[in-house]
């Protein structure tokens, strides 16, 4: 609370003392969140006027939660927060992409398959795709290089829709 530090992991799960006057649970709304970033961005062009970003959304689910809701809404409800954040800024910036792994992940075409067993932890074929689509189509060897379009592939990208980013997974 005095210093306006945002800590990842709740205090006292991690750490061996705290005291609730120290600490309070806030979750970030969007416009929150598009505010930081955007402090962030601002900072960062600072120090580099011609940085180009790449932003994603974890496909790693919460496994507990401080709020009151089950841990199933406060997940849904932490992930849709930042993908709608994720969305606006890539919209208002230019210089910011988009990579969809939280949709390859855990859209219903995988079937949960990219997951471990535990359906929590991303199985290594699950990185492995995820990050051969990205490899093909953010880096110089792969076809978009990241462009604008299509929030990074190019436009002589032969993909015809969304669903074919993904390739058969069986």
């Amino acid at each position: 609370k005095k210093y306006g530090a945002v800590f990842p992991v709740t205090p006292g799960v991690l750490t061996q003392k705290y005291t609730a006057d120290q600490f309070e649970f806030h979750n970030f709304s969007v416009n929150e969140v598009i505010n930081d970033f955007n402090l962030f961005l601002g900072k960062l062009r600072m120090i580099n006027q011609a940085v180009r970003v790449i932003v994603t959304v974890s496909p790693v689910p919460l496994v507990a939660t401080y709020d009151s809701s089950h841990v199933l809404v406060a997940n849904c409800y932490s992930k849709s927060v930042l993908r709608a954040a994720v969305g606006e800024i890539c919209r208002t910036n230019e210089d910011v992409l988009y990579f969809p792994a939280y949709e390859v992940f855990t859209g219903s075409h995988t079937m949960g398959r990219l997951y471990a067993k535990d359906l929590r932890e991303a199985a290594p074929h699950g990185v492995k795709k995820v990050m051969s689509i990205f490899m093909g189509h953010f880096t110089e060897a792969g076809s978009g290089a990241g462009t604008r379009e299509y929030d990074g592939l190019s436009s002589d990208t032969e993909i015809v829709c969304d669903e074919e980013l993904v390739e058969p997974l069986y």
